[in-house]
């Protein structure tokens, strides 16, 4: 707003508006992230600072939250999600996908009872749904190529690329047309058996 082509960035006072719960200290945490001496983005600050960032269209501070997000372990998975579903974090997106929380059926199915998790949009579900059948498919390759190496434990193996094929044909009926229809809008084929459930 302040730095782009906008109107105010010709003028010499700018008047700013926020919303009501705009709390005092938060904004000047927010001006001494933008300004020398750069503050860094903190576990306390993170929240508020990609609010008034993305609210004010500061860039270069939805850029520092998004670096922030992607590299700390001890904020909530499903916390992040939203927030990059809201402000669309991209590196965020792609560590929390590529992270292993994320390649575990039962890490998924717990997000996927949370509150929070109604709040996301259709598109990243489906991201989140691509990533874990991948993440199954390699799994299942995996063991088929380690059940033709091994001797010992055959039915171990055997038990668990059933388990794998099933979860995984499971998964692949677990959204309707309905609920991606936007995505496949796109031009995005539809998956075959990917049927309504609800």
């Amino acid at each position: 707003m302040l730095l782009g082509e906008f109107v105010e960035s010709q003028q010499h006072e700018v008047t700013l508006t926020a919303s009501e719960n705009l709390k005092y200290d938060e904004f000047v945490a927010f001006l001494k992230v933008i300004y020398p001496p750069h503050e860094e983005v903190t576990a306390d600050t993170y929240g508020f600072l990609v609010e008034l960032a993305n609210f004010y269209q500061v860039e270069d501070v939805v850029q520092k939250c998004d670096k922030f997000l992607a590299n700390d372990s001890m904020i909530p998975m499903i916390e992040k999600l939203c927030l990059v579903d809201k402000y669309k974090l991209t590196e965020t997106k792609n560590a929390c996908l590529n992270s292993v929380e994320l390649k575990e059926p039962d890490f998924v199915r717990d997000l996927t009872k949370k509150p929070e998790y109604k709040e996301i949009s259709a598109e990243l579900k489906v991201a989140l749904l691509e990533n874990g059948l991948n993440s199954a498919e390699d799994m299942i390759s995996c063991l088929k190529k380690e059940k033709l190496n091994l001797e010992y434990g055959k039915d171990s193996a055997e038990s668990e690329v059933a388990s794998l094929e099933y979860k995984l044909n499971k998964a692949r009926n677990y959204y309707c047309v309905n609920c991606v229809h936007q995505l496949y809008s796109h031009g995005v084929e539809r998956p075959a058996g990917m049927n309504c459930k609800h």
